[in-house]
Formats: C-alpha cells, structure tokens, sequence
C-alpha cells in the first residue's frame, strides 16, 4: 500500500511504527467518518445554542467554550476506544523490550504533548488577535489563553498516552 501523507499523519498521531495495509486503513477511516459525523452534528447544535444564548446570558459564551471542550475531547476519546477496541493498532512485544517501550511511548507523547500546545496557542493567538484587533504580542501573553491551551494539550495528551500505554501488549 502506497504511503500518503494522512497515512503518515495516523501512524504519527497513534504512535504505531508497524505494518500498515488496507484493512487497517479502511477501519481507521470508517471510525474516523463516525467521529466526524458525530462532531459536525455537535457544532450545528452549540451553534443554535451560542446563538440563543447570546441575546440571554452574559456568561453563555464561557459556558459553551468549556462545554466544546469536553464534547471534543469525549468523541476523539471515544474514537480512540473504538480504534483500541478493534485491535488494529496492538504491538506484540517482549517483555524485555516492554520498558525500553513505555519509555519510548513517553517520548513520543511528550514531544506530541508540547506541539500539539504550541500549535493551539499560536493558532487561537494568531486569531484572537484579528478578532480583537489587538497587538499579537498583547494576545500572546494572555495568560486566559495560556492556561486554556495547557488544559486541552494535556487533556488530549493524557487520552493518547492512555491509548498508546495500553495497546503495548507483552507478548506470552
């Protein structure tokens, strides 16, 4: 199977280093297709939600902000179950190699960890500060937006080492 770059982009994200064929590719993208369906049905509803209570409540906004938050973090966390579930991603390791693993998964994790924030904190920076017609030195010492970017790096980071520590099987 040839390599493309989502191709990449999943073996990076799931941390897998082994063969990767069809079958795999097919179920990955049928899970995948279900999340963002899932995702896209979420965002109309908080739309028609933000929408009514923009006119209503003061704090609304907030309350939708943390509430998207966690929307997104249960349906890729579900999607990563339904991946986990369908075994498609399990390593069969020695149990020599088993901590040169978890410490390699850690490795891994922790460098995603840190992208994943900076990216998120330059994106959500770069934007508020179009938005707010603001300098994006000002944006970028927010700490609102520092402390917003931290909790849903390590959020994410903490479902995908969870993932990624329990699909290393010693092998019997």
């Amino acid at each position: 199977m040839a390599t493309t770059i989502l191709t990449k982009f999943v073996r990076h994200f799931y941390g897998y280093d082994g063969v990767w064929d069809e079958y795999k590719s097919q179920v990955v993208n049928r899970i995948g297709n279900r999340a963002f369906i899932w995702l896209l049905s979420y965002v109309v509803i908080s739309t028609v939600l933000a929408m009514a209570a923009a006119f209503q409540y003061e704090n609304a906004f907030w309350a939708l902000m943390v509430l998207n938050v966690l929307v997104i973090q249960l349906i890729g966390g579900l999607a990563i179950y339904a991946i986990k579930e369908a075994g498609i991603l399990d390593e069969t390791i020695t149990k020599a190699n088993l901590k040169r693993s978890r410490k390699v998964a850690l490795r891994r994790w922790l460098g995603n960890v840190i992208q994943f924030i900076v990216t998120i904190y330059v994106v959500e920076a770069f934007l508020a500060s179009l938005l707010n017609q603001q300098a994006m030195t000002t944006t970028l010492l927010d700490h609102h937006l520092m402390i917003n970017c931290l909790w849903t790096g390590l959020s994410w980071g903490v479902i995908t080492l969870i993932f990624r520590l329990i699909t290393l099987k010693p092998e019997h």
